[in-house]
């Protein structure tokens, strides 16, 4: 009976915000490279997202996120599609609690200037939690504590973050610093390393160069372009290896697609 109890307890946690709508998917206008999603995150909501990039739609390269939280479990399972289909996550507005999780399922990850990006530790309802012994509660949280930790390490997330995030109160909220983000946003190594193989694409000295001269990537759209030496390699390097990228993501994507849609 205990366990039993325990078990129904666990499942509770995953929805430990107040019932909403769940998540909106929307098309951004002027951007057909992105989808946003918004609001709270609730059961059923990977269903609307891969309904949304089924065919005939096409899929973004990239989610952009504006949510403070919701159902982690769910979050979690949107986290696994988007790095299964090889897509980006973006925080337009601000990114926290149960949100976090879809962000890091990135195979790239950004996030604007003036964004915010939200840390705390998983809670229970405490309509729930105030009824249980001491046993209980932690019998109940250590299950979810340990699923959780176990997603963000699979997605490369730095242990200094999976600390922070179970150091800070449910009632809480840490927010990220523009050095922290930086050190958070970053590529899967696996998936790095495999796009590097494949489309050599430029390495971080030349990055690091091309920024050092005061170039942007956008400056190619300019009329007419830079037609600096260095930029104009750069350039060319970078966009032959997005190509590549993008036809390669695009082969991975097609059987992941199927699959979800099936289930």
């Amino acid at each position: 009976m205990i366990a039993i109890r325990l078990f129904c307890l666990w499942l509770m946690l995953w929805g430990a915000v107040s019932p909403c709508f769940g998540l909106e998917v929307t098309e951004v206008k002027d951007n057909e490279h992105t989808l946003l999603l918004s609001g709270q995150i609730e059961p059923g909501d990977l269903n609307k997202i891969v309904k949304a990039v089924s065919p005939p739609n096409s899929f973004p390269k990239y989610f952009t996120l504006d949510s403070s939280g919701g159902d982690v479990l769910e979050a979690m399972k949107i986290g696994h599609f988007i790095r299964e289909t090889a897509s980006g996550t973006c925080v337009n507005k601000t990114c926290a609690s149960a949100c976090v999780f879809i962000l890091v399922g990135g195979v790239s990850k950004t996030a604007w200037p003036s964004s915010d990006i939200g840390l705390h530790r998983p809670y229970f309802k405490p309509e729930h939690y105030a009824s249980l012994s001491l046993n209980e509660a932690e019998g109940g949280y250590a299950k979810v504590r340990n699923a959780t930790r176990k997603y963000l390490v699979d997605m490369e997330v730095p242990t200094a973050y999976i600390e922070k995030m179970f150091s800070i109160s449910s009632d809480d909220v840490y927010f990220l610093s523009e050095t922290e983000k930086e050190s958070l946003l970053v590529s899967p190594s696996a998936y790095s390393e495999w796009v590097r193989a494949k489309c050599d694409p430029p390495t971080a000295k030349e990055w690091e160069l091309f920024k050092l001269k005061g170039f942007n990537i956008f400056d190619q759209f300019d009329n007419p372009p830079p037609s600096n030496p260095v930029y104009v390699a750069f350039i060319s390097k970078y966009n032959r290896s997005s190509a590549c990228e993008e036809s390669l993501v695009a082969d991975v994507r097609e059987p992941v697609l199927k699959k979800y849609i099936k289930q």
